[in-house]
């Protein structure tokens, strides 16, 4: 008990800072890059500038929600983690539980959508597979969160965390080609070297295409997973068909390569399109929306 009121007094504290954040951000004149955001959700989801914006300003906070709710996460004991997980619900929960019952590894692949961060933890407690399940951060190592995963291998003990970097390709081969299982995140643009065009929100873009260039020579089967909050507020994991990477009859590996990109592209435009007002990084999602066949994208990691 004194943990919860611990906490709600951490929630508390950061509800009386960053609302008024919220709040004085909404009243102020939009800055011209919000404006081109709010413009570019308008266009892709079809609806009216007004509808856009607060779209718009419902995604920004979410996003600040679900990182409070995060940090409460990681500073709960580990029966308590498990009571909160136990309120997400799974759709599709046989797909995952046939796949990890095979001998081929297999890519999650997720985009940053509800609460992913429990979702992430909430299919973690009901793995059953021996294998090591490698979750691929962008964020560098924090206390915190290394206290927090030292809780969840309490009840998923082959659970790994790669941070990335410049080798996180090779590293992720390597565990695939061990029959492991790899989850990353699709809709940052971090480090990318070859894109493909694919049909995304009504228009010919041109998708990095990593997560098919690693799964094609390693075997692996790609699952599509989002989370999102259904209109009654409830925490929700679906999770998809998967993709096959193996060469189809007649085809060759750029038209692989092709076919998993669009196939990933497809599930992110039905996953953004249902909550759009869910989805925490439109930003990259222009920037991606607007890249020509030969941008590259090589960011050094800071946070």
């Amino acid at each position: 008990m004194l943990y919860n009121h611990i906490n709600k007094l951490k929630l508390s504290f950061l509800l009386f800072f960053l609302l008024p954040i919220l709040w004085r951000r909404k009243r102020r004149r939009l800055s011209a890059y919000e404006q081109y955001l709010i413009s570019e959700i308008a266009t892709t989801q079809k609806v009216s500038l007004s509808k856009a914006k607060t779209i718009y300003y419902k995604s920004l906070e979410n996003s600040i929600g679900i990182h409070m709710n995060f940090a409460y996460l990681m500073n709960l004991p580990t029966r308590f983690m498990l009571m909160k997980l136990k309120n997400i619900n799974i759709i599709n929960e046989k797909i995952i539980t046939e796949l990890e019952a095979t001998n081929r590894p297999f890519i999650m692949v997720s985009i940053h959508s509800g609460d992913f961060n429990s979702g992430f933890l909430k299919l973690a407690s009901i793995s059953k597979t021996k294998r090591t399940i490698n979750i691929v951060k962008l964020s560098k190592q924090s206390s915190k969160e290394e206290r927090m995963i030292t809780r969840i291998k309490e009840f998923c003990s082959n659970i790994n965390i790669l941070r990335f970097n410049n080798e996180i390709a090779k590293t992720c081969f390597f565990q695939l080609r061990k029959n492991n299982i790899v989850a990353i995140m699709n809709d940052v643009e971090v480090r990318v070297n070859k894109r493909v065009p694919v049909d995304f929100m009504g228009r010919k873009c041109h998708f990095q295409c990593g997560i098919a260039q690693l799964a094609i020579p390693a075997k692996a089967m790609i699952l599509p997973v989002i989370n999102y909050k259904d209109s009654h507020g409830n925490n929700v994991i679906k999770i998809e068909q998967p993709l096959d990477s193996q060469l189809q009859e007649n085809e060759n590996t750029q038209a692989a390569i092709e076919r998993l990109t669009q196939g990933i592209a497809s599930h992110m435009e039905s996953w953004i399109t249902d909550h759009p007002e869910q989805f925490h990084c439109w930003e990259f999602m222009t920037k991606t929306l607007n890249a020509n066949e030969n941008d590259k994208v090589n960011w050094h990691v800071q946070y």
